[in-house]
């Protein structure tokens, strides 16, 4: 018996529907069962892990807490206080002193700048208590003493005869300021105006820092020293 082309488109044809029928039926299968766990009621339907009660989890034993020193009983509860509150640690939010104790809690927050505290020389000195100068310098920390010194006999010299430890002579401003401040320096010999800082004859005064960054003199000035060497001077001269 020999087999035909004609035959052969046949069973050809044959075997495809039998194909298309069983994916039918495969799909329509699955159809029904996911339409089956959609409707299954909630009581049907698999509880999750994390909603499983808590009887049906394994107990944990507890750690005794250790005995007080003096066997107590109000010892042995707060040893086993922290193991009470810690099954809820997880779930409490971070406070300000949690999150300050952690390690890697953010340093972006820096501790506030502290402030120089020059209340005792300003008793005598009281405006510089708003002069630029020197509240510029203060809110950073440089007080008075940081260039005047200590000055404490100046300090308790109630007649006002002592100088200040340290004192600035207008020609030794420049090289005060420098020792802080060196880069401002450095630019102003590239600078047109250097020219200001340097006398261009003997009787020319040149400017100093303070002639435009605050005047920080006494406003009232009842006596004068020699500020090369502290003497006071009886006659005060004005170009001193």
């Amino acid at each position: 018996m020999s087999i035909t082309q004609r035959d052969i488109g046949a069973m050809a044809t044959r075997l495809r529907g039998h194909v298309l029928t069983c994916v039918a039926a495969c799909l329509a299968a699955a159809a029904v069962a996911a339409g089956g766990c959609e409707n299954r009621p909630a009581a049907q339907q698999p509880r999750a892990t994390e909603n499983r009660p808590a009887a049906e989890s394994p107990a944990v034993p507890e750690k005794p807490a250790a005995p007080a020193p003096d066997g107590s009983a109000a010892g042995n509860r707060a040893a086993a206080a922290p193991a009470a509150g810690a099954a809820g640690q997880d779930d409490a939010p971070p406070t300000a002193a949690t999150t300050a104790a952690s390690p890697g809690a953010s340093s972006s927050a820096a501790p506030p700048r502290r402030v120089a505290d020059n209340d005792r020389c300003h008793v005598c000195h009281v405006n510089f208590g708003e002069e630029v100068l020197s509240v510029s310098h203060a809110a950073n920390n440089i007080g008075c003493e940081r260039c005047h010194g200590p000055s404490d006999e100046h300090c308790s010299d109630e007649g006002n005869i002592t100088a200040p430890d340290i004192m600035f002579a207008r020609e030794k401003i420049g090289a005060a300021c420098k020792e802080c401040h060196p880069d401002p320096m450095e630019r102003m010999v590239l600078d047109a105006r250097y020219c200001l800082f340097v006398p261009l004859t003997a009787e020319e005064k040149a400017k100093v820092c303070t002639d435009c960054h605050g005047s920080h003199r006494a406003n009232v000035r009842t006596v004068r020293w020699d500020k090369a060497t502290g003497k006071l001077i009886e006659e005060p001269d004005a170009d001193k």
